[in-house]
């Protein structure tokens, strides 16, 4: 086999066909007026990334949207205190106009600057961060939730927070909080995270088990690459259809993991030993 880029990657989304369109359609609803709660679920390196960096762009691609991100990030036992969320957050106030952003928060600018010290006014005071009591936690969710759909009657707004395995309490509270009562406008709510790291005991298995009960989300299961589409990421990243042989070994080592397979093919196939990222 000849030689192959140190870190390669498929220009394009292989397979999610079916989960695309269950997610096209909850879109589409939502811009009815009917928002939607999905979870995206799947093992490390499977392409959930790459399943939403997807989703994205097809919501772009409709034309006249919004697109909110952030990603939750492991830091001790727990992650940031809301951490994903101020980083969804935090373009708004370079994107918008002082005086959009100021009919956007209302009343609750104050709440919302407890979160995001750069909306402070002088005379506002502030946490520094730490997490607000139960009294201020709710009004605080209030807020944001008033905030989203406020961005939502300005555009069809999706919302979309990666590795919430990661989250802290705070933030699950009101991802829940929102799930329970987004009820109108056109919102599309967007979380991801990894099946494999949920132990009997992680604390994600009842924000789970809560959105089940709820009848109100929808869940997406990505799963590993069958041979076929293993023979399809490998064909997008070489560029030529690869050599059946090379497919064999590739979907021996992987078992469909995306990642892995990309891992395998740049550090090549039929080396014996594991590049240091997959060991």
């Amino acid at each position: 086999m000849g030689s192959v880029a140190a870190r390669v990657s498929s220009p394009t989304l292989i397979g999610r066909g079916h989960e695309l369109d269950r997610v096209a359609a909850a879109i589409a609803a939502a811009r009815d007026g009917h928002p939607a709660f999905i979870l995206v679920a799947g093992e490390a390196g499977v392409g959930k990334t790459r399943f939403l960096r997807e989703v994205v762009a097809r919501a772009g691609a409709m034309g006249g949207g919004q697109v909110l991100e952030g990603g939750c990030v492991q830091v001790g036992t727990e992650g940031l205190p809301f951490g994903p969320v101020i980083e969804a957050l935090r373009g708004l106030s370079r994107v918008l106009a002082p005086a959009e952003l100021d009919e956007l928060l209302g009343s609750g600018r104050a709440e919302l600057a407890r979160l995001m010290p750069h909306l402070q006014r002088g005379g506002e005071d502030t946490f520094g961060g730490e997490p607000p009591n139960s009294s201020a936690q709710g009004r605080l969710f209030e807020h944001l939730l008033l905030l989203f759909e406020r961005l939502g009657t300005r555009a069809p707004l999706l919302v979309v927070i990666e590795d919430v395995h990661w989250a802290d309490r705070s933030t699950l509270e009101l991802l829940g909080f929102l799930a329970r009562n987004l009820r109108r406008g056109p919102i599309v709510l967007m979380v991801s995270y990894r099946s494999d790291e949920l132990h009997r005991r992680h604390p994600l298995l009842q924000f789970l088990a809560e959105q089940e009960r709820s009848g109100r989300t929808e869940r997406l299961e990505l799963s590993r690459f069958d041979r076929s589409e293993l023979a399809a990421q490998l064909a997008a990243i070489m560029g030529a259809q690869p050599d059946p042989e090379l497919v064999e070994r590739i979907m021996a080592r992987s078992e469909g993991n995306a990642f892995y397979a990309e891992e395998l093919l740049a550090a090549g196939a039929t080396s014996r030993s594991l590049p240091d990222t997959l060991r």
